[in-house]
């Protein structure tokens, strides 16, 4: 899902963007959920060329994928992206759609990854934040499924229910509502992660 191999060239305290967010999601769509993606869907935005070069085929991908749908013909790649849309994107890929119609609506989603040991983090009007890289890297790793991936045999994301439950998220204007089959299974981690500077990741 990176290319970074150290603690300090991943940029752990750093924001993640949706462009970075981009290529997160798609490498744990095809990887862990084994869903691929459906070429024949336009996904042509009009701000790539603000995007970084290496990550422009990742905002195609995720986009083929139904993650991210973008808004107005726009990807908006540098803009952050908030911690509770982005575990209502993982609970939701993982464990399927929650009622919504809560104050704030991502609270049946923080809920879940809260019981699931996701993220300690207790605090549900505190997560309208940008997410850190190392909060995202690490909810991944607590969310992924466990069961094996035959990507060979994966069906395209045309036809799969992740791109109906993630396509309003992340800035979009799509709110239809779907049922998932996705796979249900979480891994919770209660093992105390170090920096390399000796301290402890803070809690996520």
């Amino acid at each position: 899902m990176t290319r970074y191999n150290t603690v300090s060239t991943f940029l752990p305290n750093g924001t993640l963007t949706r462009e970075q967010g981009s290529k997160f999601f798609s490498e744990f769509a095809v990887t862990n959920l084994c869903l691929a993606p459906d070429t024949t869907r336009s996904c042509n935005f009009s701000d790539l060329a603000a995007s970084d070069f290496t990550l422009t085929p990742f905002i195609t991908k995720s986009c083929q994928l139904g993650i991210f749908q973008g808004s107005n013909g726009q990807f908006a790649p540098t803009a952050p992206l908030t911690k509770a849309q982005f575990i209502t994107a993982l609970v939701r890929a993982v464990d399927g759609m929650k009622d919504e119609t809560v104050s704030p609506r991502w609270r049946n989603y923080h809920a879940t990854a809260f019981a699931a040991g996701i993220t300690e983090d207790a605090d549900v009007f505190g997560l309208d934040r940008p997410v850190l890289r190392s909060e995202a890297a690490i909810m991944f790793y607590r969310a992924q499924s466990t069961d094996s991936c035959d990507v060979a045999t994966a069906p395209t994301a045309g036809n799969d229910d992740l791109g109906s439950i993630l396509a309003d998220l992340f800035g979009d204007d799509d709110t239809t509502t779907t049922t998932t089959t996705t796979p249900t299974n979480t891994t919770t981690t209660t093992t105390t992660s170090m920096c390399s500077d000796g301290t402890a990741l803070k809690t996520v």
